[in-house]
């Protein structure tokens, strides 16, 4: 080892007492932060998916130049022959050079580091991936560099040798790609995928250490690396054949046998206690039935394989209580039809078979059962809200009793997709001043009620009385409603429930907040279509939700258009620092873009309250639109607000940190266009500033020493 350690110090110490190493980096750090920086503040992401994204192609070009010269320099000029003169066996060579090619493209990703120091400045990023994918680019850079080390002990020209590595990089790189496995037997396909290098490192830079991962990136290099020996004489093709049949199979032993970590900070890819709790209160056997057709589409192979490591956790925890099943629902045209009628239904996809596209029939769908129960999963196209599904099946299915919940809304078709979120758990009645006799809390704990116009003295009382004898409401209010089809005309409206509100010492006002954390919005002008930032419509960053409040303390996001401020009780979500309110006089009377930003120069801006818990009984928030199909549709995270809210009132938390899981939501922080600037250039510049700093000290010790 200590042999290996030496060469690897000579070759590595050897990049920096010439110009190369300087110019790689440097031209590899500055292309890497301009990729990276011109897109991130668009975005608005804060995290590094679009650097981990891009990376294995920079590599592409980068890591095969560093690995070309290493051996067939060597054999250009006859070195090689005094090389294996010395006291040193061959792989021992091989490995002094790999690991000193190795830490030359640690150096580089190093000096990438004030990226994420960046990220942490303009937010809270989750350090999970970060890790991950810096690891998994490791991984990745060292089996490009052996394949480019073995490439270039085949040739005496580096210019060959770096072609065919770039060449042999990228087929391994997307050799399991859709683009390549489309059209392809599925047995095959699956194993291209596996053999790709994209797929290992997509699977790290997620945060997730598996095993599966590990084991293979480091038998890639191995057998690479092994290959690299046996082009210098040392070896023999059955040696190399015997090699790869190993490696073979220790990656199926590996893909059957695996663990992992979770490194992100929800642990989005491992059971939250949440389920292993309602696993092991299971009191008898509940099935898990999985109706997935054989042959998948080569893009959905990873849906099958993420599926089946969430059973497996399942039947984990679950023990003999948890039964997984998985059924070919195109057996036979009486199973086929079985499906259909449990209410799978089948997806129709174009493929590519025998170089013709054709239309395929896939199923992928999933039913829980317990006893004569049975709750569908219809179609599961991925897996980031599997696990609440899953969980909501099982309880729906355990409950002797579905929990009975109020709708109390003037026009319920606007509000049909909040409806049909509730109802997979809910059973729901609706509410009308024909049906106020309805309002028991005993058989009916919460209420959902969108404010209207106009309010009965009955209907007031029968409110009242329904929170006095314990009943909790999710309250929705509108003071100035804005129809997006009728020229953005704001109309104000009155409250019904004034008086009510002054005895709980909360009011909803007649304004509109405007605030720079905002979502994108969608206008017309002509006959041309315009997506802007629309400050009307906020958008409540993470920080801002009441962590001490269970219904919203694990959102990542919310948007509100044209939302109102909500005055007393205990604050739910608020605006940023940032935010301005606005009267009906002050918009004069239209609420364009334009204008909207001209009226985010008005008033006093501070933190503005847009939702309130009055009495740990009643959530008050000051707009209506954000639940109604249109926008639902257009931002289905505001959903989770109405769904926790109902959860925390009727059955317990125990499914909101679940069901919250599958949001990512990491907004950068708002800074100004010159900051931003600043930002970029900062990044760009600070690791080549670095590098010349370094080299600079180099020199100068060499100087030095060359003096004494």
């Amino acid at each position: 080892m200590k042999i290996i350690w030496t060469i690897a110090k000579r070759e590595f110490r050897a990049y920096f007492v010439s110009p190369t190493a300087y110019i790689y980096l440097t031209a590899f750090l500055v292309l890497t932060n301009w990729f990276f920086w011109r897109s991130f503040f668009i975005v608005g992401q804060n995290n590094l998916r679009g650097l981990f994204t891009m990376m294995p192609f920079i590599y592409l070009f980068f890591v095969p130049a560093v690995a070309m010269g290493k051996w067939s320099e060597e054999r250009k000029y006859g070195t090689i022959e005094l090389l294996f003169t010395l006291p040193i066996s061959e792989w021992e060579v091989v490995l002094g050079k790999f690991l000193a090619a190795l830490g030359l493209l640690t150096s580089a990703l190093l000096l990438t580091l004030p990226l994420p120091a960046t990220l942490f400045f303009l937010g809270k990023p989750d350090p999970g991936p970060m890790i991950g994918g810096y690891l998994g680019l490791v991984f990745m850079g060292g089996a490009y560099l052996a394949i480019g080390l073995w490439i270039s002990s085949l040739t005496d020209n580096q210019i060959i040798a770096f072609i065919l590595g770039v060449i042999g990089c990228f087929v391994l790189l997307i050799c399991g790609e859709p683009v390549i496995t489309t059209g392809l037997p599925r047995l095959f396909s699956s194993f291209l995928q596996y053999l790709g290098l994209q797929s290992h490192f997509d699977s790290i830079s997620r945060g997730v250490m598996d095993t599966r991962d590990w084991i293979y990136y480091f038998s890639v290099i191995a057998l690479f690396l092994f290959c690299n020996l046996k082009s210098l004489g040392k070896g023999r093709w059955a040696m190399i054949v015997t090699a790869a049949i190993g490696v073979f199979t220790l990656n199926i032993l590996a893909a059957n046998h695996f663990y992992r970590i979770d490194l992100t900070a929800q642990k989005r890819y491992t059971l939250s206690s949440a389920t292993q709790k309602i696993l092991k209160n299971l009191k008898d056997v509940v099935t898990l039935r999985v109706y997935f057709s054989p042959d998948l589409p080569p893009a959905l192979n990873n849906v099958r394989q993420d599926v089946g490591d969430i059973l497996s956790e399942y039947k984990q925890y679950g023990g003999k209580n948890i039964k997984v099943e998985f059924i070919n629902p195109q057996a036979d045209a009486v199973e086929e039809q079985k499906v259909q009628m449990m209410g799978i239904p089948p997806i129709e996809l174009n493929v590519l078979h025998k170089d013709k596209q054709e239309l395929a029939k896939i199923y992928l769908g999933m039913t829980v059962n317990f006893a004569s129960r049975q709750e569908i999963l219809a179609v599961v196209q991925n897996t980031n809200n599997l696990e609440y599904r899953l969980d909501a099946g099982i309880l729906k299915v355990t409950e002797i009793k579905k929990p009975q919940i109020g709708w109390w809304v003037p026009n319920e078709e606007e509000f049909s997709q909040a409806k049909e979120r509730l109802e997979s758990r809910y059973a729901i009645r609706s509410i009308n001043e024909k049906s106020l006799n309805a309002l028991e809390p005993k058989e009916m704990p919460v209420l959902f009620f969108v404010v209207p116009e106009k309010l009965s003295d009955n209907e007031k009382k029968s409110f009242q009385t329904y929170l006095d004898q314990g009943g909790k409401a999710i309250v929705l209010m509108e003071r100035i409603a804005v129809a997006m089809g009728a020229g953005l005309k704001p109309e104000g409206r009155s409250n019904p429930l004034e008086d009510f509100f002054k005895n709980y010492g909360v009011t909803v006002q007649e304004d509109l907040v405007l605030d720079p954390s905002n979502a994108m919005a969608t206008f017309t002008g002509g006959v041309v279509q315009f997506v802007v930032p629309y400050p009307y419509w906020v958008s409540i960053r993470p920080e801002n939700f009441d962590k001490s409040q269970p219904m919203v303390s694990e959102l990542g996001n919310l948007v509100l258009p044209w939302p109102s401020t909500v005055s007393g009780g205990t604050v739910l979500f608020k605006t940023t620092p940032l935010a301005v309110s606005s009267s009906i006089s002050a918009t004069q009377g239209s609420l364009d873009p334009q204008a909207a930003s001209n009226a985010m120069t008005l008033g006093t801006a501070g933190t503005i309250p847009l939702g309130a818990m009055v009495d740990n009984k009643m959530a008050v928030v000051g707009n209506t639109q954000f639940l109604n199909n249109t926008f639902l549709q257009q931002f289905p995270d505001n959903g989770l607000l109405l769904e926790n809210a109902v959860d925390v009132f009727s059955t317990g938390e125990e499914l909101i940190s679940v069901r919250s899981k599958g949001v990512v939501h990491q907004p950068v922080a708002l800074v100004s266009d010159r900051a931003r600037m600043g930002i970029k250039l900062a990044n760009i510049f600070i690791g080549p500033v670095v590098l010349m700093a370094i080299g600079f000290i180099i020199a100068w010790r060499r100087r030095v020493s060359l003096r004494a």
